[in-house]
């Protein structure tokens, strides 16, 4: 990633908050796994939109729009987005999900895809 000056912190990242080091969260949503939360884009259309770069160290690699569509009989979901995305789901529409539809093999598409596998929808 062109990286040429980075450092290795034994204790890792939780010991450094905990010691109160200077911590930068690019994420606009730092109590989230996602990088923006969803938001209705159109009638029953909703998505998660990441950043609008290619991946960087600014912006956790969150490049990645995960979206649902809430229709009278459950949900389509469009790149995986695992757990997390379907607590959002659920904070949205009681509606079930019926499908997820991994548009490429981008991690942002499949990464969360064995969670939905283990619900029967994949």
């Amino acid at each position: 990633m062109g990286y040429t000056n980075v450092k290795n912190y034994a204790d890792g990242y939780f010991a450094w908050k905990k010691a109160s080091y200077p911590v930068k969260i690019s994420d606009y949503e730092t109590n989230n796994i996602l990088y923006r939360k969803p938001i209705q884009i159109a009638k029953n259309l909703y998505s998660a939109i990441g950043a609008t770069q290619p991946p960087t160290y600014e912006n956790s690699n969150h490049n990645n729009n995960l979206s649902f569509i809430v229709t009278a009989d459950g949900v389509l979901v469009f790149n995986a987005g695992g757990s997390y995305m379907h607590e959002q789901i659920k904070k949205i529409t009681p509606q079930p999900v019926k499908y997820v539809v991994l548009e490429n093999s981008q991690g942002h598409a499949i990464l969360g895809s064995n969670y939905w596998k283990e619900q029967g929808r994949l």
